[in-house]
């Protein structure tokens, strides 16, 4: 009987359902979790049989069992995807999973479980959803409650809307200019929901971040969860953000952007498999054709080396080009790793025989940013510093 009648926006306006049912579902969840994988499915198939008249049990049993969700990703996916499947494609239980589950729960792991939910069945916010939201950020920002005002601003941008991107990049880029925290989250909701104006993001950023162009701690929080697609070096996302970001701090440089160059060339390296190296030639000529910039050109060498690409950084720092600076920046990335690398070792030798002027001309690069002359035995670089000159 209980599948005869889903309920709708009557009988879910409140979250607290019939009492009985409520208690009913939440032990059958208590059962659900303290279960075996066998025992498990028995139990998942009986709460779907309730249908949408068991979501505000769940709610409340997220609630009552949040520690033990907490602890336990497979726990989370399950209850999740049980909410989904009971409130797909009836609006109202999905209304209700919006209002009870995410805006007005005070607590951050029964609130993940919604949201988990509603993105498996791919709800968006409406325009009332999306007022409702505004005005609940607003309040959490008041109270300083930051993993309510982040997670609301996931459920805000999942509409993709014009208003609400120029409103969330104004206050990401005075959070970053605060050297607060949550920069770097929304930052990574800004560039995970508009991924096409991902260059605007990156820029208006790290332009607001300019008189802290040397804060390594800074730079590191900023992009700590981002994630970077390899169509950010497929579409020169990189060297456009540099090109708009370089030219307005005091030395031309900016540690944000090198750790961006490093992070996105690292990560990337895996993903491309098989069709990396021919990757790695064909950025790298399109670095050295759309740019003369020498800050540039180590973002980049400094980005391989940190890859492990010793080969391309000796190939490179060989070249018969006219553009000195270039192989003169690939020499001194070389000198960065020679104590850890025969290659590197080995072509610098070379090179001190063979291209003496460009080798001399690193050398003196080198000595700047260290201390060292670039011989055996100089020091390198350690942890994630800039290995520029401040």
């Amino acid at each position: 009987m209980d599948r005869l009648f889903e309920p709708g926006a009557v009988e879910l306006a409140d979250p607290r359902g019939d009492p009985n049912r409520v208690i009913e579902v939440q032990q059958k969840v208590e059962e659900l979790l303290k279960a075996n994988r066998q025992r498990r499915e028995g139990i998942r198939r009986e709460l779907l049989e309730q249908g949408a008249w068991a979501l505000p049990g769940l709610i409340n049993a997220t609630y009552v069992w949040m520690n033990e969700l907490k602890g336990s990703k497979l726990d989370r996916d399950l209850l999740s995807s049980l909410m989904a499947t009971l409130a797909a494609g009836n609006s109202a239980a999905e209304h209700l999973l919006f209002r009870y589950g995410i805006l007005e729960t005070p607590f951050p792991t029964p609130r993940s479980v919604a949201q988990e939910a509603l993105g498996k069945i791919g709800w968006k916010p409406d325009q009332r959803d999306l007022l409702d939201l505004r005005k609940a950020i607003g309040r959490y920002r008041q109270i300083e409650d930051t993993q309510t005002v982040l997670d609301l601003y996931r459920v805000l941008l999942s509409a993709q809307r014009e208003e609400d991107f120029q409103d969330t990049l104004n206050i990401c880029c005075k959070w970053a200019s605060k050297s607060m925290q949550p920069a770097g989250e929304l930052l990574a909701l800004l560039a995970e929901f508009f991924p096409g104006r991902v260059v605007e993001i990156l820029t208006e950023v790290f332009r607001a971040v300019k008189d802290k162009y040397k804060d390594n701690n800074l730079a590191s929080m900023l992009l700590q969860h981002l994630r970077y697609p390899i169509a950010w070096l497929e579409e020169d996302v990189l060297l456009e953000v540099s090109h708009n970001v370089l030219p307005d701090t005091v030395s031309g440089r900016h540690t944000a952007v090198e750790y961006l160059w490093v992070d996105v060339v690292v990560e990337n390296q895996d993903r491309a498999s098989r069709g990396w190296q021919d990757l790695l030639q064909k950025f790298g000529n399109r670095v050295r054709e759309k740019t003369s910039n020498e800050t540039i050109y180590r973002y980049w060498f400094e980005a391989v080396g940190k890859a492990g690409e010793t080969e391309y950084l000796a190939q490179e720092a060989r070249a018969e080009i006219t553009d000195e600076q270039w192989a003169v920046a690939a020499v001194l990335q070389l000198l960065f790793q020679q104590h850890n690398n025969r290659l590197a070792r080995q072509t610098l030798a070379d090179l001190e025989i063979e291209k003496p002027t460009r080798y001399e001309s690193a050398s003196r690069k080198f000595e700047r940013i260290t201390g060292s002359t670039g011989k055996i035995g100089g020091r390198t670089e350690e942890g994630r510093k800039t290995a520029l000159p401040s």
